[in-house]
């Protein structure tokens, strides 16, 4: 126990007599897990985005976005008549300021019954909008959420209009939007003019149909006319090659944290032999050695891993990168078991290097 005890004080002190060395030490490694911690979240949110859109019949489907007036359920079923479609779904999407919520301005998203066929909101807690009866509920992100301290069966208001919160989105879903029912918003809004997705299935729906059929409503100007699969293909390369960059980030960034960190790792070998040489001359065994070592080291990386911890969600508010990236504590629980592999590897480094001195050598070395 007294060895024990010796090794883990002596080791503190070591910290401490070396602090300018371990504080680069700690330093570089909590850049490298900082930026690693970004690159992993996100590429895990960008694959869960990918997952999320279901498009069923999407070889069937046009996409048609516009701007225009909202469409009533006339003008929708209108709509689907001219195009011989089976079936058609509505979003609409308008930034809306809530003097309630602080005075700040959210997305509000609304969609009909039909949304579900196309993509999916997750729900971390409560349930989604009921479309076909609920036009007085809504699901908010859960930042507004965490911002504005209001959990599900609350209620918010919008333009004047009180709405039941019936759920809260999951993380990395909607985060800044408030999803209303689109017969909800129709209501709120008369005759301003509002970004519009229109989704047409139907074995006969072509492009040209859609234009022409929307080119009858009054004051909308069409933004893109494409078949769902194309923009489905597209959306999907353009999210594979943020995440083939995210990876590449993550890969350049623990490459140059490597090199940095064997940099300092050889400076602090260096350092370490007088001090082995002490320590064997007081007795400890090459494993009391090693143990001491590795109980220096691991407090240094430990340090790291904490501050990563305690900062990583604060400088993701603060760089408003929270809606891009999704974390739980499993992520830093895999870091922090990779922090001690990497201490317990670097300490059997320094084990094995600094046993093959002979005494001369560290004697020299340490004057």
């Amino acid at each position: 126990m007294n060895k024990i005890n010796f090794i883990f004080r002596d080791s503190l002190k070591g910290l401490l007599r070396s602090w300018k060395m371990n504080l680069i030490f700690a330093c570089t490694l909590l850049g490298a897990m900082l930026l690693a911690a970004y690159c992993l979240s996100s590429i895990r949110f960008l694959q869960k985005e990918l997952e999320s859109t279901k498009f069923e019949n999407i070889d069937e489907s046009v996409e048609v976005g516009f701007t225009g007036n909202l469409l009533s359920a006339a003008d929708k079923n209108n709509i689907i008549r001219q195009c011989k479609a089976q079936t058609g779904s509505l979003t609409a999407r308008k930034k809306m300021f809530f003097p309630e919520l602080r005075g700040k301005s959210y997305f509000v998203v609304a969609v009909d019954a039909s949304y579900e066929k196309y993509d999916s909101i997750s729900i971390e807690e409560g349930n989604m909008i009921d479309c076909s009866d609920g036009e007085y509920e809504c699901v908010i992100g859960q930042k507004i959420s965490r911002e504005h301290h209001l959990s599900v069966n609350d209620r918010v208001s919008v333009s004047g209009r009180s709405f039941r919160i019936a759920g809260i989105t999951a993380k990395g879903q909607y985060d800044k939007c408030i999803v209303l029912p689109y017969a909800a918003l129709c209501g709120l809004n008369g005759l301003e003019q509002i970004q519009q997705t229109f989704y047409l299935t139907g074995n006969e729906v072509e492009c040209t149909q859609a234009q022409y059929a929307l080119g009858d409503i009054e004051s909308s100007e069409l933004l893109y006319s494409e078949l769902s699969e194309t923009l489905y293909e597209q959306n999907k390369v353009t999210i594979e090659r943020w995440i083939h960059i995210r990876v590449m980030a993550g890969a350049a960034s623990l490459l140059f944290a490597t090199f940095n960190i064997l940099a300092v790792c050889f400076g602090k070998i260096q350092e370490s032999r007088k001090k082995c040489l002490i320590k064997k001359m007081l007795g400890l065994t090459d494993s009391g050695v090693f143990l001491s070592l590795f109980a220096e080291n691991f407090f240094v990386i430990l340090a790291a891993d904490l501050a990563a911890y305690i900062l990583f969600y604060p400088l993701t508010d603060i760089l408003d990168i929270r809606n891009t990236v999704l974390v739980d504590k499993l992520l830093f629980v895999q870091m922090g078991a990779l922090s001690f592999i990497l201490a317990a590897v670097y300490a059997v480094i320094m084990g094995v290097y600094l046993s093959h001195c002979t005494m001369t050598e560290i004697l020299r070395e340490g004057e």
